[in-house]
């Protein structure tokens, strides 16, 4: 799957994570990686607060932050995190 994910124009990096941080599979070096794992209780965790105060109930599908230059995206899912990571696209 990272491979797959990670052969496509733009993305820098993939990461594969446990619900604890943990690193399954990563394709960015050991620093960036221990990085992402470090936040991505919090990071999950406010999402999940966020679509809750929307609709009760509400599952987290996914969460994008976005800079000028890279975008960031944690998809939850039942046994693992994934995360990648992508240079923005100029739309004009």
């Amino acid at each position: 799957m990272i491979n797959r994910i990670s052969r496509h124009k733009g993305i820098l990096g993939t990461m594969v994570f446990n619900h604890d941080g943990i690193a399954i599979k990563s394709s960015l070096n050991e620093t960036t990686t221990n990085f992402w794992g470090s936040q991505i209780k919090d990071i999950i965790k406010s999402g999940c607060e966020v679509g809750e105060a929307f609709e009760e109930g509400n599952i987290l599908a996914m969460i994008r932050i976005r800079s000028k230059k890279y975008e960031v995206c944690f998809v939850p899912e039942k046994d693992f995190i994934l995360i990648t990571i992508h240079e923005q696209v100029d739309e004009n």
